[in-house]
Parts: C-alpha cells; sequence; structure tokens
C-alpha cells in the first residue's frame, strides 16, 4: 500500500488529467480513464480519492451520454 504522500501524487496527476479529458475525450482515453477510476478503490474513505473517483465518474458518464 503506498504512503499517504505517493497517494496525494498519484491523485495530483488525476486531477491533470481530468483537467484534459474533455479536450481529449475519446473511447480510448475513456477507458484509461476508466481503468485510472478503480485504482484507488482501496482508498475510497480517503475524501479527495473520493472526490477524485466521483469526478471521473462524472466525466465520462457525460461523454458516453453525448457519443450516443
Amino acid at each position: 500500500m503506498p504512503a499517504l504522500g505517493e497517494l496525494d501524487a498519484a491523485l495530483d496527476q488525476c486531477r491533470q488529467i481530468m483537467e484534459h479529458y474533455p479536450h481529449t475525450a475519446s473511447r480510448r482515453t475513456t477507458t484509461a480513464l476508466t481503468a485510472v477510476r478503480r485504482s484507488p478503490a482501496p482508498y475510497r474513505r480517503h475524501p479527495q480519492a473520493r472526490e477524485i473517483r466521483d469526478h471521473i465518474v462524472h466525466l465520462t458518464r457525460r461523454t458516453s451520454a453525448a457519443s450516443l
């Protein structure tokens, strides 16, 4: 299990990905982002990890609904 500093760094990386996602949305990026969403599952009680997960769900739902 990574140290809290490593988790914070990973969450920062996720935030950067989410900033760019609306501009680069494709099936491949949606699949990758979905995999990233599952990564912090052991930290689901960590407030920032939960926030990131919820935001990814929102982004990927919006993109998949737009592609229908």
